[in-house]
């Protein structure tokens, strides 16, 4: 966990790290904002909603699996989520309202053949502000079409409830409320855009990549997200 939250601070929209800084790591070449491109801790900065989503996952579920160890969650690790929550904060802003404070604050492009390893100019296709959290790539590292990733979002949701009562156990409780409150938004952003009629069955369902969705009252009713 303190290798996580080191990472976090080190860089919020990587994917993955070196095992040290000792040399420049195999995408040091990438142009990204921020760039990272002089920190030899970084081997990719492809920004995923999962990488600090897991993050969250692993300090709550140690913390209720040790019976409640405090050790790990230092100020470090403090700082890494604060710095989580405002990573998914950012990436809720519409690209009109990006482009309004001077541009993207995460954008990502590499040289390569395959259309998938990299980003539409630089950021992705244009989003609105939904509530949802924006994901450059897949879990797969393969760049996203639609920002909006339901699974990211609803593992994001699951997660920042959970370390909300972690936060709150450890007497933070400014910072449990923040939790639980972007929890929230995500999870009502998913009710209101990421559910679908399937094209064949006709049933309610979570869809993949779904910025709009219509559906019936009736049918929104027989699905949530559960923690």
């Amino acid at each position: 966990m303190r290798r996580s939250a080191a990472n976090v601070l080190r860089c919020p929209t990587c994917n993955a790290f070196n095992a040290d800084d000792s040399k420049p790591g195999d995408h040091a070449d990438d142009r990204t904002k921020p760039d990272e491109s002089h920190n030899n801790w970084v081997f990719e900065d492809k920004w995923e909603v999962d990488s600090l989503a897991n993050v969250l996952r692993l300090s709550s579920g140690y913390f209720n699996a040790s019976g409640g160890d405090k050790a790990p969650f230092d100020a470090d690790w403090l700082a890494a989520v604060r710095l989580i929550l405002a990573t998914f904060r950012a990436q809720q802003a519409g690209s009109a309202e990006e482009d309004a404070a001077g541009g993207p604050s995460y954008t990502f492009q590499r040289v390569t053949p395959q259309p998938s390893d990299s980003l539409l100019h630089g950021r992705g296709y244009p989003a609105a502000r939904t509530g949802l959290i924006k994901s450059a790539f897949r879990a797969s590292d393969d760049a996203t079409v639609f920002a909006f990733n339901i699974p990211e979002n609803a593992f994001a949701a699951v997660s920042l409830q959970a370390v909300g009562h972690l936060l709150g156990a450890l007497g933070h409780a400014e910072d449990a409320l923040a939790a639980q409150a972007l929890a929230g938004e995500v999870r009502a952003a998913i009710a209101a855009h990421g559910i679908m009629d399937h094209p064949m069955t006709k049933r309610a369902v979570y869809g993949a990549h779904f910025p709009q969705a219509t559906i019936s009252q009736r049918s929104r009713r027989s699905l949530s997200v559960r923690g």
